[in-house]
């Protein structure tokens, strides 16, 4: 697949688990999830993406979020909302700055790997 993620497929109530490893896509939308979405597994490992990661922030129900080996740029997405998430792999990214203080609420978040970064 290549190109833009169909924002109708990612809006969707019955959408739990995305993957796209592998593809050329072109960016995350802004905002990624709108407020019916119920993802909770976002995959996206070395699916090409480039830009900013922020859009992720409004998909509050994620457990596990895989963003690794792309060149994704800027802050690394964080947001106080994600009560579910425990896993995030954002490795081998474009990612720069300090880690963001929403992160260090996240109450389930077990492990995050982000090797390879700026």
């Amino acid at each position: 697949m290549t190109g833009d993620l169909p924002l109708a497929l990612l809006r969707g109530p019955n959408l739990r688990e995305l993957n796209v490893y592998g593809n050329a896509i072109t960016g995350i939308p802004d905002p990624l999830c709108g407020p019916a979405t119920n993802l909770q597994v976002l995959s996206m490992r070395s699916a090409g993406l480039t830009g900013s990661a922020s859009g992720i922030t409004s998909c509050s129900n994620l457990s596990f979020v895989d963003l690794s080996y792309n060149v994704l740029t800027g802050s690394l997405p964080a947001t106080a909302a994600w009560g579910r998430l425990d896993l995030m792999q954002l490795q081998y990214n474009a990612f720069s700055g300090s880690i963001p203080q929403e992160l260090y609420s996240i109450p389930l978040l077990a492990a995050v790997d982000i090797s390879g970064n700026r």
